[in-house]
């Protein structure tokens, strides 16, 4: 996971972040005697060039390649080593550009807002980012569809009968009053009586 730098005394000052993350951001420390910007022992870390991801997998989502995608020509251009991103296109265009991409088994991902109208069909999830995943709900079987329907069958009067037996409600059981517990008595004081030296 990426290290989140976050500017000094962010932890001091509401104004800078305190309990309030949306105002929690990177600023450089350029103070004169600020032990952050020496970058001593024990401080905040501050970014560096050792932070990098490696080449191999920077602008990547999840080792591919993303392609922003306007229209399904466009969407027919991805190919499997790539993903398509659906760029913020109206509801109606989107929902096509999703169906015309699971037809084809390309891997997209969706940009703009969750709610979309008639998208009732697919699992929407964020991702992080502002990027959105969405996929198509897997429909039940018509054998889920029997098992979840069915009713229990009528129980006969001699099962009725039994049951209520069993939940027939217990009386209390009757407690005899019991005298009331007498105060412990005070602990005798055992110290020994220091003898006086005579002699």
């Amino acid at each position: 996971m990426r290290k989140k730098f976050l500017r000094q005394d962010y932890l001091r000052h509401s104004r800078l972040g305190k309990n309030r993350k949306k105002l929690q951001k990177w600023r450089r420390p350029k103070g004169r005697d600020s032990k952050m910007r020496l970058r001593r022992k024990s401080r905040p870390a501050s970014p560096g060039v050792g932070y990098k991801s490696p080449r191999k997998t920077i602008g990547k989502i999840g080792g591919l390649k993303p392609i922003l995608v306007h229209n399904i020509k466009e969407l027919d251009k991805v190919d499997a080593r790539s993903i398509a991103i659906i760029a913020k296109v109206g509801a109606k265009k989107k929902l096509e550009m999703i169906k015309h991409a699971e037809e084809k088994k390309i891997k997209e991902e969706e940009k703009a807002e969750e709610g979309v109208a008639g998208a009732e069909d697919y699992n929407i999830t964020p991702t992080g980012d502002g990027e959105v995943k969405i996929k198509k709900k897997k429909e039940k079987t018509p054998k889920e569809e029997t098992a979840s329907s069915k009713e229990k069958a009528p129980e006969t009067e001699e099962q009725d009968g039994a049951k209520k037996q069993q939940t027939a409600p217990k009386k209390p059981k009757k407690t005899t009053k019991e005298e009331p517990e007498k105060p412990v008595s005070k602990r005798k004081s055992t110290t020994k009586k220091t003898e006086k030296k005579s002699e």
